[in-house]
C-alpha cells in the first residue's frame, strides 16, 4: 500500500517532467481494500496481540468487540465508514476507541467510545491529508478549511462558491499554481485526494443508503467527476470541520 502511494505521489510531482509516464504507471499497482479484508486484518491484529491462534478466531469477535449500533449501522462498519479503508487508519481509530472503552471501564468498545474516538481521528485524518499533499498541492490545507461547516452533501454551485471565496481571499502572489485552475479541475483534485466524493449514476447504484450514493477515489481513482454535479465531503472530516452528519 505505502509502495503505491509513494510512487502515485511522485508521479503526479514529476508527470509534467516525463515524456514516458506510461513506463511508469505500468508499474503502479492499485490496491483496494474492501470492509472483510479489513476485518480479518484486524482479527489477525488481536490475534496477535494476544497470542491467540488465528484458525481459533473468526468474523463474529467483531460482534462482540462493536456489540452497539453507531447511526444505524453496525459498529465496525461506522467506523470503517469514517475511514478511508487504509488499514493504518483503520488501526489508529479502534486503537483509539479500545482507550477511550477501557477508561470507561466497559470489555467491549461501544457507541460512546467509537464516537469520542471520531473526534481524535477526524482531527488526525485532516491534519495528515494536509501533510500528505502539501508538496504537491501547497496550502491545500487553507481550502479544506474552507469547507467548514458546509454540507457534508454539495452540489456543484456550493462547491465552486467555496473555491470562489478560498481563491479571493488568496494574495495574487501566493496563490499555488493548482489553485488558478478552473473550478472543475480543482474539484477533480479534491476527488483525487479522498476529500470530495462524487455521487453514483442512478444506473450504477447497487445498494441503498446515502453513504452508497457516492463513490471516492479509493474505489475510482481514475474517475473524471467534472461533469458530476452532486458531491459529498469525506465522513472522515465530518467531526473536525463541524458537519452535521447524515445516515448511513
Amino acid at each position: 500500500m505505502w509502495l503505491f502511494l509513494y510512487a502515485l505521489k511522485f508521479s503526479d510531482l514529476v508527470k509534467y517532467e516525463l515524456d514516458q509516464l506510461d513506463k511508469l504507471r505500468s508499474n503502479i499497482e492499485n490496491i483496494k481494500w474492501k470492509n472483510g479484508d479489513l476485518a480479518l486484518l484486524l482479527i489477525k491484529r488481536i490475534a496477535y496481540c494476544f497470542n491467540i491462534p488465528i484458525n481459533s478466531l473468526d468474523i463474529s469477535i467483531l460482534n462482540r468487540l462493536f456489540p452497539q449500533p453507531c447511526s444505524g449501522m453496525s459498529g465496525f462498519d461506522y467506523l470503517i465508514s469514517r475511514t478511508t479503508k487504509r488499514p493504518r487508519e483503520v488501526l489508529q481509530f479502534v486503537r483509539q476507541a479500545h482507550e477511550f472503552a477501557v477508561e470507561s471501564g466497559k470489555v467491549s468498545i461501544n457507541s460512546d467510545a467509537i464516537f469520542k474516538a471520531e473526534e481524535d481521528f477526524s482531527a488526525w485524518k485532516l491534519e495528515h491529508l494536509c501533510s500528505e499533499y502539501k508538496y504537491i498541492y501547497p496550502k491545500m490545507s487553507d481550502l479544506l478549511w474552507s469547507f467548514r461547516g458546509q454540507g457534508p452533501i454539495l452540489g456543484f454551485d456550493d462547491v465552486n462558491d467555496i473555491i470562489s471565496q478560498y481563491i479571493k481571499s488568496e494574495d495574487v502572489k501566493t496563490t499555488p499554481e493548482w489553485a488558478k485552475e478552473a473550478a472543475k479541475d480543482i474539484i477533480q483534485i479534491l476527488y483525487s485526494i479522498e476529500f470530495l466524493g462524487a455521487e453514483r449514476p442512478k444506473s450504477a447504484r447497487k445498494r441503498t443508503g446515502i453513504l452508497k450514493q457516492f463513490e471516492f477515489a479509493y474505489k475510482r481513482p481514475s474517475a473524471n467527476v467534472k461533469s458530476v454535479t452532486s458531491f459529498m465531503v469525506h465522513p472522515s472530516v465530518w467531526s473536525v470541520l463541524e458537519i452535521v452528519a447524515v445516515g448511513p
